[in-house]
């Protein structure tokens, strides 16, 4: 529909009936706020049920919620969690995010071995970042991270399309 806000009510009506392609996109609508306000609590909400009901899409957005701690607390397990349920369906993004939680060890154990396993397998359908990780290049993270500057209790955001160097303050 040209109208944004009749295309949330159609899906919000597909969503409320189950079905998972309408509630991953009813999530991104209420993400990105088209044709309503923009709600991360209810894509959260509509994203995990997605997710849920085997949408892989969903789960790699829930996955990024859960690392960014938008529409609900940060939770780096769970990011893992659904992370891994995309990125073993062939969900190249989520492959690269994944290997990143094991580079970090943030959710799961630390394991280059994993973090290098992951990222071939995005690298393999393309996923550049991944590439510039196996090849021990910086590369943007794969969701917005913050990162604390020691001794200064400062905190910096870092978001995806910018590299994780350490940083430097002049």
């Amino acid at each position: 529909a040209a109208d944004p806000v009749m295309a949330a009510q159609l899906l919000e009506e597909a969503a409320v009936q189950g079905y998972a392609d309408g509630q991953y996109r009813l999530a991104m609508i209420n993400e990105e706020g088209r044709g309503r306000a923009k709600d991360s609590a209810m894509a959260f909400f509509w994203y995990d049920s997605a997710a849920s009901r085997g949408s892989i899409p969903a789960a790699a957005r829930l996955g990024i919620l859960y690392a960014e701690g938008r529409g609900t607390a940060k939770d780096y397990m769970h990011a893992a969690t659904w992370f891994r349920r995309a990125a073993e369906a062939g969900d190249a993004r989520a492959q690269y995010a994944l290997g990143f939680l094991y580079d970090r060890g943030l959710g799961v154990v630390a394991d280059a071995g994993e973090a290098r396993r992951w990222w071939q397998q995005a690298s393999d359908k393309g996923v550049a970042e991944a590439s510039a990780r196996l090849a021990g290049r910086d590369a943007p993270p794969p969701f917005g991270i913050v990162v604390s500057v020691p001794g200064t209790g400062e905190a910096h955001a870092v978001a995806p399309g910018a590299a994780d160097r350490p940083l430097t303050l002049a």
